[in-house]
């Protein structure tokens, strides 16, 4: 009675039961992060399969939640090792647990701090995913029951959507190696200004943009000059 209580209100059935299925792996989930989405799924695969077999892999993965896109690689890409950043310490709770339920705590380190801000100078990296907020503020009203008990940190991108990819833009290649890849997710409609901000900052090439199961846009792969 209590979940369906739960569920009237609009909670997801994932938040309600605590987990998410996500790359074939059980994740635990709660009200304080974002749900793994089967959208992310696609390209997060993608960018799988272009490494799965790389040795001595150093990623990171901004605005972690739950710790999906980053435990997600880790394991099947098992050699490498990656760094997980939220603002939030109660994702970063979560994150966690999922690290340790999968088995890949002695790969991965949870870090608390600000999007970029929480590298240091010397953090550089083969890699950075990131799936950060990116409804436009003004929209957040609009959205289904289910998204609205998520994590206002994790949907609200600012009032175009597109903060924190300026923020990408400008800073991310400073913490990547040479050819290092970076992949984000983004929302509908928004792939045509990514990869123009990402074009204009010259410092990245061999673009690719992703699309979901339903053929939608969903994610920009490039890779540091």
């Amino acid at each position: 009675k209590k979940y369906i209580q739960k569920r009237i209100e609009g909670f997801s059935a994932a938040a309600i039961i605590g987990k998410k299925e996500f790359m074939g792996l059980t994740l635990k989930v709660n009200e304080q992060v974002l749900i793994p989405r089967p959208d992310t799924e696609t390209w997060l695969e993608k960018v799988i399969q272009y490494y799965r077999n790389e040795t001595g892999l150093k990623v990171a993965d901004l605005g972690t939640g739950s710790g999906a896109i980053l435990v997600g690689f880790l394991y099947y890409c098992r050699d490498g090792v990656g760094v997980g950043v939220d603002i939030s310490t109660e994702a970063l709770k979560i994150a966690k647990e999922n690290g340790q339920n999968l088995k890949i705590t002695d790969r991965v380190e949870w870090r608390q701090g600000d999007y970029l801000k929480a590298f240091d100078e010397e953090d550089i990296f083969d890699g950075i995913f990131s799936n950060p907020p990116y409804i436009p503020t003004k929209d957040i009203g609009g959205l289904s029951r289910e998204v609205k008990h998520e994590p206002r940190l994790a949907l609200d991108g600012g009032t175009d959507g597109l903060y924190f990819y300026h923020l990408l833009a400008k800073g991310a290649a400073e913490h990547l190696k040479p050819g290092g890849f970076l992949a984000v997710e983004f929302g509908i409609g928004q792939a045509t200004d990514i990869l123009e901000m990402f074009r204009k900052s010259a410092q990245y090439e061999d673009f690719e943009v992703i699309k979901d199961y339903g053929g939608i846009e969903r994610a920009l792969y490039c890779r540091k000059k």
